[in-house]
């Protein structure tokens, strides 16, 4: 069985952290090693964390950024070896928060030089089933084309709706979830089904032949383009139904605290800059227009907000749009500001 890398990015949110750890490590399959990523959280909160594992005895290995991209000291290395997935964890600790992609990145690469047969990546406000981890990793063993799965991700309140299992990308660019909302009972609960999109919240896939996460966006659409470069390529992604993830849906993007129409300009920029890449330079234009439409009804309709502020919004979409090919951190703290 290949040794599966499970990269779990934390920034601030050492309670749900732990709580995803713990499931970690009551799994059941046997290969695995947990490498949390440190998003440059305040000390106090990074603190907890690191006392919790000596406080339950767990071992850890902490690099800073520039020690986990060559792999790591031979010592650090020393003091882990031989040891048990659910005996110990590495911690990459990086100075700023540097984004979602970027940071999963960093532990891809530490992945690759340990030479890793599979990464995972799981959002740090999940918890597991102890079993969740097999049924993923036999599809992608056993179909060659299947380059990345995920599983049956449910609420964690309730925790008998499902939030998502996958979904598929329309030919507009929308995403269409698989089974949102319905209950586990309406839900197959074996076997698999063909997605053309996974979420990055529990991702595990061949990072030989898909490659990394792009880091043109600092905030979300990372999973998108994902998606559609596994597309293009001609490889397959999938959803194991006897894999089960719950999910805290929305605790990690809630603490940001962006306003809402900052939010929605910024989703959407991602969206318009991604998909110029993807679609037909003719259909890229009229694609963005026709959700123009759409955006300013949702600012002025869902989000009561005065016409003249859709307006704004939607020209600043265009003109952005059209001018720019990745979204930094720099840009998007200057752009949230002004919504």
């Amino acid at each position: 069985m290949p040794c599966i890398y499970i990269l779990i990015l934390n920034w601030n949110g050492h309670t749900d952290t732990i709580e995803c750890l713990e499931s970690l490590l009551k799994i059941d399959y046997p290969y695995y090693r947990i490498v949390l990523i440190d998003n440059g959280s305040e000390k106090d909160s990074f603190d907890i964390i690191l006392n919790w594992c000596d406080i339950i005895n767990l071992r850890y290995i902490s690099y800073d950024k520039a020690a986990a991209i060559v792999g790591g000291t031979a010592a650090g290395e020393a003091e882990i070896k031989g040891l048990k997935g659910n005996e110990c964890i590495i911690i990459i600790a990086n100075e700023e928060n540097i984004g979602f992609a970027a940071g999963n990145n960093i532990g891809i690469d530490y992945a690759s030089k340990k030479g890793a047969g599979y990464v995972l990546l799981l959002n740090n406000d999940t918890v597991v089933q102890k079993d969740f981890l097999l049924p993923m990793v036999d599809k992608l063993l056993s179909e060659e084309s299947v380059k990345a799965v995920t599983g049956q991700i449910r609420y964690f309140e309730p925790d008998d709706i499902i939030w998502n299992c996958g979904g598929n990308i329309s030919a507009l660019g929308r995403i269409n979830y698989l089974y949102p909302s319905a209950n586990i009972k309406t839900v197959p609960q074996e076997g698999s089904e063909t997605v053309t999109f996974i979420s990055g919240c529990a991702l595990l896939f061949d990072y030989r032949a898909t490659g990394k996460l792009t880091e043109r966006f600092f905030y979300g659409e990372e999973d998108v383009e994902f998606a559609m470069r596994l597309k293009k390529s001609g490889y397959k992604m999938a959803c194991c139904f006897n894999s089960v993830i719950y999910h805290k849906v929305g605790r990690s993007i809630d603490k940001t605290s962006l306003q809402t129409i900052g939010k929605v300009y910024i989703f959407y920029l991602n969206r318009f800059i991604n998909f110029k890449d993807y679609f037909p330079y003719l259909k890229w234009q009229l694609w963005r227009i026709f959700y123009l439409f759409y955006i300013m009804f949702l600012i002025t309709v869902k989000y009561k907000q005065p016409l003249n502020k859709a307006v704004y919004t939607g020209r600043r979409l265009l003109a952005d749009s059209s001018r720019l090919n990745r979204v930094s951190k720099e840009f998007f703290m200057n752009a949230i500001s002004m919504f």
